[in-house]
């Protein structure tokens, strides 16, 4: 190997290293890029080390960021304090540092300035200096209907929307046509953009966006948009972009133009790399052969549908049936609801045969007869669906819930009952499906999960028709070992459903299930009770809960319940005693929002000074925090309240606050 050999190799390991260093620091940036812990650290500074907002925020003018992180902290900080001018030319510092900073994080702060402190300069900012980091975020509902509700004409907004670079995945456009829709003014730009994709028919991709962006406004003022020339204009040469311009188009209604394409998808092979692409959307490994015959069957569905909504029912025959026989010879199992839908159309029954030839082969396997239960329901056959499903049922046994779920568990017997009371509530048998559901949780172990899946149905959907006095449910309720979710909301219904007069009997019957057993019991009736506005009883119930619980996921829970109870009796003494562990519930968003209330309920008992303390607090945390300003004001401390945002005004002379706190404070 001469020099000149050597040196290059040299140059090209120190280039690929410089490439390889860079990239890591770009990604260790990424990764540390976070709002939420941005947040946390502002709330241990400001509440629990009790640093002055004034302070932290001199810090920060003086500090030079160190890191993308650091300048993260600086907008947590500055937007809590009501620097909207700082915040602002802080997300320029942070864009510059982090310019591929996740979508999710630029979200976060946007919700935040919408939703929290009320800064749409701020939130207007965000998605102007990030908008190339965008694939979705609330616009509609909050952005642009503050633009028009202050006054922005819908011409201006779409000015707005169309200086906006694409975004990820075609975002801005998405959100410009679906506004020019909702406001009656999308057809031009349908024109401009389906004009677009006509001049550079050879760029596939952005006639996938042109088809994602219609599919988007489509739900905003839709039209049956013309799309009949794409058969002629765009060629896709990969059958994952075929499928995804067919798939486009059935959602679009747009049944004839999608069957030329899913066409194309069936006649072009599916390649090695595509292969491995559509691997990738699974969480497991799936080989590649089975892959291709999913997709295969998958796109003969689609072709399928679509003729169907055309009215060529022997065609969607011929492809269901094609679809079938690929899920048959690569074990994927039957489409059997869809097979269903199409043979009542097409008037055959091959699919029918077929499962009845694997009736003696596979009559003792519930699993079969859910299958043909399902078949029967698309050919809306319903006395054969109806067989089906109870000969399924007799298949299975009423069993405890094992408990670790080995891989591949599947409990039949729970499938099949809900599918049998989904079916008599179709067929409005409101008295047969109530009879059914009690009688698996009567009869069946009280840890099953046919029992549980009954008992959620009754309480989701027929809660309507279950009775405080059913002993079957008491009986199940007493039996259970811990109350969690179903348990929950099926005693909250049954106590619902008692006449007010008798209540106070079944809530005496529901604590002495309650008390003494396990803590779950006693939190879920103090949270019923609660909801119910019962919160003075509840307050045994949950501090019994929190006193004895060695789970501390249910501890936090029932300490926040019982910190509502208290509030919701007055007793803000007991609540701000609480609350740095009912805290553990909230986000930074929400924690100064609940500790206001402290102050307002200490403020209308009389205790003004230590109101007082709560809230400034309270305004240490999050300055932009000014609900419950009012009921303060009326409640004595307008003056106090004065001074405070005068004083803050000094402090913080760039904050927008104490303006607007002094405004309100203002009124009589």
């Amino acid at each position: 190997m001469n020099v000149n050999t050597v040196l290059r190799l040299l140059i090209t390991i120190i280039w690929f290293s410089a490439i390889l260093l860079h990239s890591s620091d770009v990604l260790a940036d990424q990764e540390t890029v976070d709002w939420w812990k941005a947040q946390r650290k502002a709330t241990i500074i400001l509440m629990e080390e009790e640093t002055s907002i004034a302070e932290l925020v001199a810090n920060l003018n003086k500090a030079t960021p160190e890191n993308a992180q650091d300048v993260m902290f600086k907008v947590s900080v500055f937007m809590r304090a009501g620097m909207n001018k700082e915040t602002i030319e802080a997300l320029q510092e942070l864009k510059a540092l982090s310019p591929q900073m996740e979508g999710f994080q630029v979200a976060c702060i946007y919700d935040d300035a919408c939703d929290n402190v009320l800064a749409w300069d701020v939130a207007k900012a965000t998605v102007e200096v990030f908008a190339d980091n965008l694939s979705e975020i609330a616009l509609e509902n909050r952005l642009l209907k503050y633009f028009l509700n202050s006054g922005w004409t819908v011409e201006k907004v779409d000015k707005w929307l169309a200086v906006m670079p694409k975004g990820k995945q075609n975002f801005w456009v998405k959100e410009r046509l679906r506004f020019n829709m909702k406001h009656g003014r999308g057809e031009a730009l349908v024109k401009e953009l389906s004009d677009s994709v006509r001049e550079d028919p050879q760029d596939i991709e952005g006639a996938i966006e042109f088809l994602d962006a219609l599919v988007y406004a489509r739900y905003a003022g839709y039209k049956k948009w013309e799309l009949s020339w794409m058969v002629e204009t765009i060629k896709p040469k990969l059958v994952t972009q075929a499928e995804n311009i067919a798939s486009r188009l059935k959602r679009l209604t747009k049944w004839t133009t999608a069957i030329k394409f899913y066409r194309q998808t069936i006649d072009i092979p599916l390649s090695e790399e595509e292969s491995r692409k559509l691997g990738m959307m699974y969480a497991v490994h799936v080989p590649v052969e089975r892959l291709r015959s999913m997709f295969a069957a998958h796109v003969r569905e689609g072709m399928s549908e679509c003729l169907l909504k055309l009215g060529k029912k022997s065609q969607a025959q011929k492809w269901m049936v094609e679809a079938a026989d690929i899920r048959e010879k690569h074990n994927l199992g039957l489409n059997a609801l869809f097979a269903g839908q199409v043979q009542a159309a097409s008037g055959q029954r091959i699919i029918e045969g077929r499962i009845k030839e694997k009736e003696k082969k596979s009559e003792d396997d519930p699993q079969y007869w859910r299958e043909r239960a399902q078949y029967y329901r698309g050919r809306s056959e319903h006395t054969q669906e109806e067989e089906a499903l109870l000969k399924g049922l007799t298949l299975t046994t009423q069993q405890s819930e094992p408990e670790q779920h080995h891989r591949g568990h599947v409990d039949w017997r729970s499938w099949l009952l809900v599918d049998y009371a989904l079916f008599l509530m179709r067929e409005e048998r409101i008295d047969e499906v109530v009879a059914l559901l009690r009688e698996e949780i009567k009869q069946a172990p009280a840890v099953s999960e046919s029992a549980k899946r009954a008992a959620n149905l009754l309480a989701f959907d027929l809660y309507k028709q279950i009775s405080v006095d059913d002993p079957v449910l008491w009986n199940w309720l007493t039996n259970q070992p811990k109350w969690e979710h179903t348990e929950e909301r099926l005693l909250w219904r049954m106590l619902e459903n008692a006449k007010q007069d008798n209540l106070d009997k079944y809530f005496i019957k529901a604590e002495e299930v309650a008390f003494g057993k396990d803590p779950s019991r006693a939190h879920t009736l103090g949270w019923i009770m609660n909801r119910m506005h019962f919160p003075k009883r509840s307050i045994p119930l949950l501090k019994y809960a929190v006193e004895n619980t060695q789970d501390k996921e249910l501890k936090e829970r029932a300490v926040f319940t019982l910190f509502e109870s208290y509030m919701d009796t007055g007793d803000w003494k007991h609540a701000e005693e609480v609350f740095p562990d009912a805290a553990k519930r909230l986000t930074p968003k929400e924690l100064p929002e609940w500790y206001s209330r402290v102050a307002v309920a200490a403020a209308k008992a009389g205790a003004k000074a230590d109101a007082m303390h709560i809230w400034s607090r309270v305004a240490n945390l999050n300055l932009s925090q000014i609900d419950g300003l009012e009921d303060l004001a009326e409640a004595g401390l307008r003056n106090e309240l004065k001074n405070f945002y005068r004083k803050m005004q000094k402090e913080i002379p760039s904050s927008e606050v104490p303006a607007k706190a002094l405004m309100v404070l203002e009124k009589k």
